[in-house]
């Protein structure tokens, strides 16, 4: 008998669905297949908007230090002129 690998990802899916995990091992294809690719499709989406998110508070952030970094200059200015 030869030794299969285990991956981290089968060990995941084992804690989650045992008899899914048995199921992908034996090959037989899921029932579902329609309802996990509009799962994928979600995620994906998702993805999408948590690195969308991310740039738009990165953008807000340099601005907020762009708006500080201004009005210090300003107020120097005033101080010393």
């Amino acid at each position: 008998m030869r030794a299969q690998t285990l991956r981290a990802s089968e060990i995941a899916s084992f804690v989650f669905c045992q008899r899914a995990w048995w199921y992908s091992r034996l090959d037989i294809p899921p029932d579902n297949i329609e309802s996990l690719a509009q799962g994928t499709q979600w995620h994906q989406h998702h993805g999408l908007q948590v690195v969308l998110w991310r740039w738009i508070r990165t953008l807000g952030i340099l601005a907020i230090l762009t708006a500080m970094v201004l009005a210090t200059i300003a107020f120097v200015s005033t101080l010393s002129g």
